[in-house]
């Protein structure tokens, strides 16, 4: 009887680790499966973001008729001749500094006779672009 017993705790320790290793293959795929989808969440989140940042720097320069001083005054943003920069923290909130900035916006203006051009691009930190957009408006006519 002693015999009988042995063989049978032999066996369940085999399917307990069968369980086992099929409960851990199982929760690796689970976890490859989050982190992925938690890397493809945050890049979504972020290329919305872009776009509504871009978008709204987009009308504030059609607004003001392409007066960079003007969008760089509402949008808080630093300014030269033809460019514009406006950074932006992990949260997506303004800051004054490159260094604490991990997204950045940029506004280059091209200057004709009677219509601006404007290329808005939003980068990351590393430079990589996640959102651009092109606008066109109409310079106002002097009187």
């Amino acid at each position: 009887m002693n015999k009988h017993s042995r063989s049978k705790s032999g066996l369940f320790l085999m399917e307990m680790i069968i369980v086992i290793l099929f409960f851990s293959i199982s929760s690796a795929i689970c976890m490859k499966i989050f982190s992925t989808s938690k890397i493809k969440s945050d890049h979504s989140r972020d290329i919305s973001n872009a776009s509504v940042k871009a978008q709204s720097c987009a009308e504030t320069y059609k607004a003001y008729s392409a007066d960079l001083e003007k969008v760089a005054s509402t949008l808080d943003g630093g300014f030269d001749k033809n460019r514009l920069v406006v950074y932006y923290d992990e949260n997506w909130q303004e800051v004054e500094k490159k260094d604490e900035a991990s997204y950045t916006l940029t506004l280059k203006n091209e200057d004709d006779k009677y219509i601006s051009t404007a290329k808005i691009c939003v980068e990351k930190k590393d430079g990589k672009s996640l959102f651009e957009i092109k606008v066109k408006t109409a310079k106002q006519k002097l009187n």
